[in-house]
């Protein structure tokens, strides 16, 4: 069975065309004459199509299909609590910095003695 094409599909097809008739026109009537410099040119040839087609297609309405159902979102069992709300801060005496002890006695003998 063959769906129905969708209203942003056919939207961008006649923009695609439509912009390549307009780009048409202004390579045979504007860009006739030389004043439009030639990286100009190329720059309106490539960027063009792409901006007519990608508006026309973000303004046409989306087409909604019946034939998908909306995502089942998960639900959580009864009396469950994240791991971060389970947490307890950390204790007030454990962000204290220690410094190791240094032994008072040591084999290394300073050179020259």
């Amino acid at each position: 069975m063959a769906a129905r094409v969708e209203t942003k599909v056919t939207v961008a097809s006649a923009a695609t065309f439509v912009s390549g008739l307009a780009l048409w026109a202004l390579g045979k009537y504007v860009f006739k004459g030389g004043t439009v410099p030639d990286v100009l040119q190329s720059w309106i040839y490539a960027a063009a199509p792409a901006a007519i087609t990608f508006l026309a297609a973000y303004r046409a309405p989306h087409t909604h299909r019946p034939d998908l159902r909306p995502p089942e979102v998960p639900t959580l069992p009864p009396g469950y609590a994240p791991p971060s709300a389970a947490l307890a801060p950390p204790k007030e005496e454990t962000l204290i910095p220690t410094v190791p002890k240094i032994p008072t006695s040591s084999p290394i003998v300073p050179p020259g003695t």
